[in-house]
């Protein structure tokens, strides 16, 4: 059920697509929007349990929602320990 409330967020409110960029331990990353919701709607049912009540403080603009992605990019990127070989 958290699952599908989490899709049914990103389904409903999300309209525009954005490449995230930050620099992480002196490496540049790339992260699309596309993969970060699905990342997020993969989650666990204890992440969903923290995740669903974020995003439903959102006000569901694009740029409340981008910014909400991006940071989810970082910690995604910190927490996964990515390492670009480029």
């Amino acid at each position: 059920m958290l699952r599908n409330d989490c899709q049914s967020f990103f389904n409903t409110h999300l309209t525009t697509k954005r490449r995230y960029s930050f620099v992480y331990e002196d490496v540049l990353h790339l992260m699309d929007s596309d993969f970060i919701v699905a990342e997020l709607i993969d989650s666990s049912e204890d992440e969903l349990k923290t995740i669903i009540p974020m995003i439903q403080t959102l006000e569901p603009t694009q740029e409340n929602i981008h910014q909400f992605l991006h940071h989810f990019a970082t910690i995604y990127a910190i927490g996964n320990g990515i390492v670009s070989n480029d």
